[in-house]
């Protein structure tokens, strides 16, 4: 035999055996997600989710957007709440196709990130950083404070000298089936919003607003008189008679601001996440101190209608085409916009940059900011 072919062959056997040694981990992927987890030192205590839970074919399937078929084995670390870091680690079938679950887990991203954009803009950008990374037919999704190191533990697991697996005593992971059964046995949360459980007793602004000129509520609803009642209280406490439109309108915004904060449980993946059953409108803001968009808004513009300042709702989008709400407001014959909720992002100190940075600017700082909407149907804000 030739002596160049021969040693040619000996160093392809030798790369072959080499490749096939580095797609191969003596770790699961339960192990490796806590590897991954592990070490992190500032990273939020994750919920583990296992096959064996009900919820994980649900999650992939739901959350993940991908045929669970494709999964042999796999571990979700995901966070509640308004956080975002998530851990997800699975070991594909033969038969997988890694592109499609590489481009499932990659849309996921860009799809969470568009959620907390505006809202917690420190967790909307961990999620723009984070990695979706593979070998051989493990895959995994890492989203953390650094998800290269994050990655750089991942690929270790394949390496000749994997990590060393934590004590399980070491990692703050809640199990999902201890939560599950512990939720099972703790009283409905939503309990506590038992004069809500009429079907009928909804958020009318038109009722609410003529009774607040009448200074009749009796014919109204609990709801909307409760509506009423906090609304009062807020206006005797906070306007006077010296005051213009222009202090009216910031002590209200402000007010809002200090009261009630964005309702992180609308973007909890938990199948246990509680958002407030009326953050939608003014009763969850004023009442349950809890709201997303479209309750911010419509509490600003009831307390604006209450003080006759004319004020609009818009209703468009983010950037990413996800719905959001705000108000625009005329004070001495101007236009100008307002967003109460992006003025009151999660995690951030409230400080006069951010508590006003979305009040009383032009149509365009907003349309920069990622606003979109139809602008032939507002008035435009200069």
């Amino acid at each position: 035999m030739n002596r160049k072919f021969l040693l040619v062959s000996v160093i392809a056997i030798f790369l072959v055996s080499c490749a096939s040694e580095s797609l191969y981990t003596p770790h699961s992927p339960r192990q490796m997600a806590e590897v991954i987890f592990n070490s992190h030192e500032d990273i939020p205590s994750l919920i583990l989710l296992l096959p064996e839970d009900d919820h994980f074919l649900e999650y992939i399937a739901n959350i993940y957007l991908f045929d669970t078929d494709l999964v042999e084995d796999g571990a979700i670390l995901f966070s509640h709440g308004m956080y975002a870091d998530e851990i997800a680690v699975f070991r594909l079938s033969e038969a997988a196709d890694l592109s499609e679950v590489q481009t499932a887990l990659t849309s996921y991203m860009q799809r969470r990130a568009s959620l907390f954009m505006g809202y917690a803009p420190d967790q909307a950008r961990v999620l723009q950083d984070g990695i979706v990374t593979s070998r051989g037919r493990y895959i995994a999704l890492l989203v953390s404070g650094d998800s290269r190191a994050a990655e750089s533990y991942f690929l270790a697991n394949f390496s000749d000298n994997p990590p060393a697996l934590p004590e399980r005593a070491e990692l703050s992971l809640m199990i999902f089936s201890e939560i599950m059964a512990d939720d099972e046995n703790e009283p409905e949360e939503n309990a506590i919003y038992e004069e809500e459980a009429e079907p009928l007793d909804i958020y009318d602004h038109a009722l609410i607003l003529a009774a607040w000129r009448s200074g009749d509520t009796e014919s109204l609803s609990p709801i909307n008189r409760s509506i009423v009642e906090k609304s009062s209280e807020v206006i005797e406490m906070l306007i006077t008679n010296d005051m213009d439109d222009y202090q009216k309108q910031l002590a209200i915004h402000d007010w809002i601001i200090d009261w009630a904060s964005f309702d992180t449980e609308i973007h909890n993946n938990a199948p246990t996440a509680r958002p407030h059953p009326h953050n939608d409108n003014p009763y969850g803001v004023l009442i349950g101190q809890r709201g997303m968009c479209s309750g911010f808004t419509l509490a600003f513009q009831l307390f604006m209608d209450m003080l006759d300042i004319e004020s609009i709702v818009v209703e468009g989008t983010n950037y990413f085409g996800d719905f959001h709400s705000w108000n625009m407001v005329r004070i001495n014959e101007e236009w100008y916009a307002v967003d109460v909720t992006w003025n009151n992002p999660v995690g951030v100190e409230h400080t006069p940059e951010v508590t006003h940075r979305f009040f009383n600017v032009s149509s365009q700082f907003l349309w920069d900011e990622g606003h979109r909407w139809d602008r032939d149907l507002a008035p435009e804000a200069g």
